[in-house]
């Protein structure tokens, strides 16, 4: 050995075998060695080995030192030392405390799943919720804008006209009517919405709100049997602009009139 030498050494397994040897003794025989693998902080007992077999050596840099004595009693005097500095390198699966990283990266992993899953399914089960409150909300939006009587009244003097035999009129007013549900249904589902999935608006034109409502008093016409007439004056410009509203803001104010008239 040498003095303040270096050497790097790359083991394929945790297991490191160090042999060494005395010269210059009368009776290298009784020779004994120990050794520290820290700079001499820690010291190993006195052994007649002249080879140290170092089991489960991790990657790391290593201050080896060797002491040989003569004799069963050494004393500070009577030993010669020798080091040299020893840079080790394993691969990282082959390192005595893989197993518990692995192990630690295992539970972590399944803690972290487990977290993952939990959060997504609460987010899942949000978004769910969110979705039947919003189809709730349309549902009665639905409900509460399209009066029921209104319908019932429209269908029943459409079904007198089929009775009594006036085919063409009636068929007139079913088309009308399913023009104007279908009007309702697509107004209500832009209402809930102003953008569509093409970045499209979808507001809801006062040309368009106009057309609904002249139907709407139309049947109100038919089934007052056209005892009552209007007339409507609107600005032109005013057509085209884009409004948001409730829909059918102006269908109970029509009712009241056709009631009191």
């Amino acid at each position: 050995m040498w003095n303040h030498d270096q050497l790097s050494i790359h083991l394929k397994h945790p297991n490191l075998k160090i042999d060494f040897e005395s010269y210059g003794f009368v009776r290298p025989e009784n020779v004994r060695y120990q050794y520290s693998l820290d700079g001499g902080n820690h010291w190993s007992m006195y052994d007649d080995r002249d080879f140290i077999f170092l089991d489960g050596i991790s990657s790391g840099t290593y201050k080896f030192m060797v002491r040989a004595v003569m004799g069963s009693m050494p004393n500070k005097g009577q030993y010669v030392s020798d080091q040299i500095v020893l840079h080790v390198s394993l691969p990282f699966y082959k390192e005595p405390k893989f197993h518990l990283y692995a192990l630690f990266a295992g539970i972590g992993f399944l803690i972290f799943t487990i977290i993952y899953f939990w959060f997504f399914r609460n987010l899942q089960i949000k978004s769910r919720e969110k979705e039947n409150r919003i189809k709730f909300l349309q549902i009665h939006t639905l409900q509460s804008q399209l009066n029921p009587h209104f319908i019932f009244n429209v269908l029943g003097t459409i079904q007198s006209l089929i009775i009594n035999q006036n085919t063409e009129l009636a068929n007139k007013y079913l088309v009308s009517f399913s023009k104007l549900i279908r009007r309702f249904l697509d107004s209500t589902v832009r209402a809930n919405s102003t953008m569509d999935s093409k970045g499209m608006e979808l507001e809801i034109s006062l040309k368009e709100e106009i057309e609904m409502l002249e139907m709407y008093v139309d049947f109100e016409k038919l089934q007052y049997e056209n005892k009552f007439d209007y007339k409507l004056e609107i600005d032109p410009p005013s057509i085209w602009i884009r409004i948001q509203f409730l829909l059918w803001s102006f269908s109970p104010l029509l009712k009241t009139v056709s009631n009191t008239a």
